[in-house]
């Protein structure tokens, strides 16, 4: 007996090799999509964040200097659990303005010796057992808008570090800018201190395809939550993968089906013989 069952071989590995694509690209969609979600990576890298210019971050604090930085790196960058966001770069040694822990009535760590910069952290001195004078710090972008407040006005404040300013800070007082007047009044500050142009922030956020998406799906939050902004993340990335694997999965049965046909309407010759049903037969028994 002679049956040519080609045909429905090459469905069956077809139906197999669709199922298997489709799964690999989710996940690889699904991957990438994970990596460049600006809330979804690793946040405490300073080679990943931007200065106030645009260009590299540079370090806040230095040699002979206390070592700064929310994560003792000596840049003003954050991890998820940092709430206060110490993304300003202030040199509280100044004698220019009011001093920043007496205006935002904290006590006097601003005076204080600590671990010097150089050395690795580890909440201990140096080998020599010497401390550093704080000199410039992170401080966090939210009490730096109270303390332009408090203070008078930016005039009145000490000397800022641009090139160590984190650029997350300039699109935090974006975003709040229409909350609480002190967030406009920061945004203003630091761009009449380091020469910036806000709006080139402002367009940046606004065209970004990701901030519409999310905008749109979830409005406009005022909120400065990264936890929430997480969320809103994977949420987006899910809907995405899901929307290409319903493609794929569409796409194969389409095809199964158009095959299906062929097979329904091509008798089969076994023995020199027509014999539509025993065709028909095979095709279900391959197809399980």
């Amino acid at each position: 007996m002679s049956f040519p069952i080609y045909n429905l071989q090459r469905i069956k590995g077809n139906r197999n090799w669709s199922i298997a694509a489709a799964t690999v690209m989710a996940n690889i969609i699904c991957l990438i999509s994970l990596l460049s979600s600006p809330y979804l990576t690793s946040a405490g890298s300073s080679s990943s964040y931007k200065n106030v210019y645009g260009k590299k971050l540079q370090r806040c604090s230095s040699n002979n200097m206390a070592l700064s930085g929310y994560t003792r790196t000596g840049y003003c960058v954050n991890e998820q659990d940092d709430s206060g966001s110490h993304h300003i770069c202030i040199d509280v040694s100044s004698t220019n303005g009011g001093n920043f822990c007496t205006v935002t009535g904290q006590n006097d760590w601003c005076s204080s010796y600590m671990q010097c910069d150089g050395t690795y952290y580890n909440g201990d001195d140096d080998d020599d057992g010497n401390q550093c004078l704080v000199q410039n710090w992170c401080v966090c972008q939210w009490a730096f808008a109270s303390y332009i407040e408090a203070a008078g006005g930016c005039d009145a404040i000490q000397d800022v570090v641009c090139e160590s300013i984190n650029a997350e800070a300039v699109r935090a007082y974006i975003k709040e800018k229409n909350s609480a007047s002190k967030y406009a009044d920061a945004l203003d500050c630091l761009a009449q201190r380091c020469g910036i142009n806000p709006s080139s922030f402002d367009t940046e956020l606004n065209n970004g395809w990701f901030q519409n998406t999310r905008n749109f799906l979830f409005g406009q939050s005022s909120s400065s939550s990264e936890g929430n902004k997480a969320i809103a993340s994977f949420i987006l990335v899910v809907l995405f993968v899901l929307f290409v694997a319903g493609i794929l999965v569409f796409t194969h049965r389409k095809y199964c089906s158009n095959e299906k046909g062929m097979i329904d309407n091509k008798p089969y010759s076994i023995d020199g013989r027509d014999n539509d049903s025993t065709s028909k037969a095979v095709y279900n028994n391959m197809l399980t």
